[in-house]
Order: structure tokens, then sequence, then C-alpha cells
């Protein structure tokens, strides 16, 4: 009788190990992320490097909004950002996940201390092609405005 009682119990605890384990797989698609990658350098309007400038990247995804990527210039001014977004763009016919949203677009701010922000918008459609930022100073002209007619 004990043993049985104990293979009942070891039964129990099997199926409730399953059971944990089942619920521990992720609830969201099963869309494998996409990975690209915004990289590039930032300098001054001397084309002086700029290190530690703060730069962040914004999207939306079909599940998330306002999804961020941050990173800051290293000493040479270079700076890599890694963008992960998941495709997922519904549910089919058969109730399995579709893995068929377009790439991104990225919204790019660039910002420094006494520099005005650096805005750009990037396509993620096609792998990015590396950027070069370059910051004016807070009040500083752009030197199109002062050669201009």
């Amino acid at each position: 009788m004990r043993f049985a009682s104990i293979r009942g119990i070891s039964r129990s605890r099997s199926v409730l190990a399953a059971l944990v384990l089942a619920l521990a797989q992720p609830l969201g698609a099963a869309c494998p992320l996409v990975e690209r990658t915004l990289e590039g350098t930032v300098a001054d309007s001397a084309e002086q490097p700029l290190a530690g400038v703060a730069l962040v990247a914004t999207w939306s995804e079909k599940k998330a909004a306002d999804v961020q990527a941050r990173g800051f210039s290293d000493a040479n001014g270079a700076f890599r950002i890694v963008i992960q977004y998941e495709p997922y763009s519904g549910k089919s016919i058969g109730g399995g996940d579709k893995c068929e949203a377009p790439a991104p677009v990225v919204a790019l701010v660039v910002t420094a201390e006494g520099y005005t922000p650096y805005r750009v918008t990037i396509d993620l459609r096609e792998p990015p092609k590396p950027l070069s930022v370059l910051m004016r100073r807070t009040g500083e002209r752009a030197a199109a405005a002062e050669t201009g007619p």
C-alpha cells in the first residue's frame, strides 16, 4: 500500500513538473527576433570626435509601441546600437503565428550637453549604412545657412 501512495505522489509530481514547464514557455509569438545594427560616428562641426554622446533609437511593433535601444559614443566618437524587432504580423488561418511584419522605421535621436539634438529617421527594410553624425553647438548656425544667398 505504501508503495502505491509513493508512486501516486511521484506521478503527481511528474504531471506538475510538466505543467510548470509548459507554462514557463513564452506566451508571445513564435517569431524569431530580427536584428539590425546602427553604427557610425559622432563628431562636432569641426569634425572632431565626440565621446559620451547619447543615442536613442525608438520604433513600434505590432505588440508594442515605443520600443527603444540606447547607446553612447566611445572615445573615438564611434557608436553601435543593436535593434532587435519581432516580425509578428498576426495569426494565420490555421491559428499559427505569421512572421511577416515589415522591418520598422526607427527614429534616432542623438543628444549631447551643449549641442543641438540631431534627429534622423532610418528605414530598416534594408541593412542600414554607417552613419556620420555632425553635431552643432547650441546656437551655432549651420554652415550652409551662413554661405547661402
